[in-house]
């Protein structure tokens, strides 16, 4: 447990686990000392818990991404818990679980939306005025070397972004010739190359694949 002082590199989880109070708490403190000692006590509020979950995670991919890969996991996307599939989906999913915490796949795409990387240093401005540069780090799943696909990551690898669009429209993996797209994955991941073009505009399935597989 830290002691007193000042730290440039606290986890977050040693922040929460440390003695004292929050930023957030003394904000309850400063409206009045009788709502934080409510909030000590308050019934979990679930629509909350999921704003501070997507918070966290957005986080942790900004500023600690490896304990976003330890501490959450994305749910299976399409996989209603009240259908057979569903259920076994879910089941699967479950059971590799290793304690981390389960953000939806709704909340999982909402994180991928307000993950960026930020350039420029590890420092934020304090002023929201003052501009950054940033850019969208898609969280995809992403191939393993053996063919089969791993959990969401936040990831610039092409094949994987491919795969994305195509699942988009109805397209499955047998409709796909994995062999070459890893093969070519292979070939890309050795020199460097990756895909960061986001999309405003109306595009049709074939041009966005066709600029992720030729770079143009």
């Amino acid at each position: 447990m830290p002691t007193p002082g000042y730290y440039r590199d606290l986890s977050n989880e040693a922040y929460h686990g440390g003695p004292g109070v929050s930023k957030s708490q003394l904000d309850l403190i400063h409206k009045s000392p009788a709502l934080y000692q409510w909030s000590k006590a308050a019934p979990e509020d679930e629509e909350k818990k999921s704003a501070l979950n997507i918070g966290d995670a957005v986080h942790a991919i900004l500023l600690e991404p490896h304990r976003f890969a330890e501490q959450y996991a994305i749910g299976p996307a399409d996989a209603p818990r009240n259908t057979k599939a569903g259920k076994e989906k879910w089941e699967e999913f479950e059971a590799g679980l290793n304690g981390q915490t389960v953000l939806t796949a709704d909340e999982g795409r909402k994180v991928m939306l307000m993950a960026v990387r930020v350039k420029g240093g590890n420092r934020l401005a304090a002023q929201s005025e003052q501009l950054i540069s940033a850019e969208v780090t898609r969280v995809l799943p992403v191939r393993t070397g053996d063919g089969a696909w791993d959990v969401e990551t936040p990831t610039r690898d092409i094949v994987p972004f491919v795969a994305y669009v195509a699942r988009s429209i109805g397209y499955t993996d047998d409709d796909l010739d994995f062999a070459e797209l890893d093969r070519l994955g292979a070939l890309w991941a050795q020199r460097g190359d990756t895909f960061d073009m986001a999309y405003e505009s109306a595009s049709t399935v074939k041009q966005i694949i066709g600029h992720a597989l030729t770079g143009r």
